[in-house]
């Protein structure tokens, strides 16, 4: 019989472009057993082995309590909780046990997973990452997850490295805790990787405070192989507790870590040394944003930023205020500037600073109390400091810093907490994380505890 070669290789592609691409297959959680037919760990193991990106459907509402770790996750893959309440993975503290982990290395490239409306709780590490841990190029987005009391080493609630990326959203991060020596990353710890924050609320997190333990809420770092690229927005990063960098920790020791802020709160963080709220030597781009009532302990300098080596800190529309460090007289209570520090805009700083900062445009308030009010709900996603009625932050602001179009976000539409709240509502947008005069409907959160 004679063979057409084309029709022969055209068949061969077509099999093959089945076999690579594959169909999405759905499988559904029907009970919360830790494993068999029905479970949300044979439904991994499922999705593991059939081709392509595959969904999960949860059917069911209770916890499931993990006797052992869940199947790492190595193919595309989405899971669909039913609430962020209504679907509990609880790895009951026992040693050994996290709650998700993904590696991209089985698929050249990588691949996508979304995790959506659950919570992931007591996970109990004995690496990196407590609660969920991605790696290897793969990419994990999470949508309305509770990411909350979970333990490891390090990294206690989120751990991303090796080149992939970690889209966090309207979710919380809450009482996580990294208990090794030297374990840094409370909350989320990046290395090597990338992070986009937004509408989150990092919170109640802890890091030892001794032993160079880095970053209570939030972790970077960057390796020799990957640099560290992390941006957050619109959340808020409050309560957590570490040695250096009580609130977010971003460090260039290791590798390059480039960090950008923009409508975020960072308030009421402690560390146990340098940099109550942020701990900088790593690039760090900080817009509209409140930076309030953090406190760096023992002889630590810096309560509300502690900036130090080569890379350029850039400080716009923002408030650094009632913070303090554990030295009396405080010589640097709201900012220890020890590398490049500039600011653009209208910056409120309002306590003692050290070092040079350098003003590259637009004008410092210092010395006069921006008259904050506490953390609190005033709608939105997370929870924010407003202002008391002729407070010097309303209208202060520089609109060409906000809607600076060379910056990332180019343009910012809306304050701290989100949609439906606009940036600027008066003549100049308000320097800080809140617009006041931006009112919408108070939705209330009380399930969750927000220090701060």
């Amino acid at each position: 019989m004679k063979i057409n070669i084309n029709s022969y290789l055209a068949i061969l592609i077509c099999f093959f472009a089945v076999i690579i691409n594959g169909k999405a297959a759905t499988f559904t959680v029907e009970n919360l057993n830790n494993d068999g037919a029905g479970s949300l760990r044979q439904a991994i193991t499922d999705s593991n082995a059939a081709a392509g990106a595959d969904i999960v459907n949860v059917n069911i509402t209770g916890s499931v309590l993990l006797l052992t770790s869940l199947p790492t996750i190595i193919e595309g893959l989405t899971i669909n909780g039913n609430s962020q309440n209504g679907f509990i993975v609880d790895g009951q503290n026992t040693s050994g046990v996290c709650g998700f982990s993904v590696n991209g290395t089985t698929v050249p490239g990588g691949f996508v997973v979304n995790i959506n409306n659950l919570t992931v709780t007591r996970g109990n590490a004995t690496n990196l990452g407590g609660g969920i841990r991605v790696e290897g190029g793969a990419t994990l987005n999470l949508t309305n997850v509770n990411v909350n009391s979970n333990t490891s080493v390090g990294a206690g609630g989120l751990y991303a490295t090796s080149a992939a990326t970690l889209n966090v959203l309207n979710s919380r991060v809450i009482n996580n805790i990294a208990n090794g020596a030297g374990g840094d990353g409370g909350g989320v710890s990046i290395s090597g990787a990338t992070l986009f924050m937004s509408g989150t609320t990092v919170s109640g997190n802890t890091i030892p405070t001794s032993g160079g333990s880095t970053g209570g809420g939030v972790n970077i770092v960057g390796n020799a192989t990957n640099a560290s690229l992390v941006r957050i927005e619109n959340s808020t990063i409050s309560g957590n507790t570490g040695e250096f960098g009580g609130g977010i920790y971003n460090s260039a020791s290791s590798g390059s870590s480039t960090l950008r802020i923009s409508n975020v709160t960072v308030s009421g963080n402690t560390s146990g040394s340098n940099g109550g709220g942020i701990f900088a030597s790593g690039i760090a781009v900080i817009r509209n944003s409140t930076i309030a009532g953090n406190t760096a302990n023992g002889a630590g300098a810096g309560g509300g930023i502690y900036a130090t080596g080569t890379p350029t800190i850039t400080l716009g529309n923002t408030i650094v205020a009632d913070n303090s460090t554990a030295t009396t007289p405080s010589t640097s209570a709201e900012i220890r500037a020890n590398g490049t520090f500039q600011t653009v805009g209208t910056n409120i700083i309002e306590g003692s600073s050290s070092g040079a900062i350098t003003v590259l445009n637009g004008a410092n308030i210092t010395g006069v109390d921006p008259q904050l009010t506490a953390l609190a709900d005033n709608g939105g996603t997370v929870f924010t400091r407003s202002f008391q009625t002729g407070s010097n932050a309303i209208n202060a602001g520089a609109n060409s810093e906000s809607l600076n179009t060379s910056e990332t976000p180019a343009a910012l539409t809306t304050d701290s907490r989100g949609t439906g709240f606009a940036r600027i509502t008066g003549s100049s947008v308000d320097v800080g994380a809140f617009e006041f005069g931006s009112v919408l409907t108070v939705v209330s959160r009380r399930a969750f505890d927000f220090d701060g």
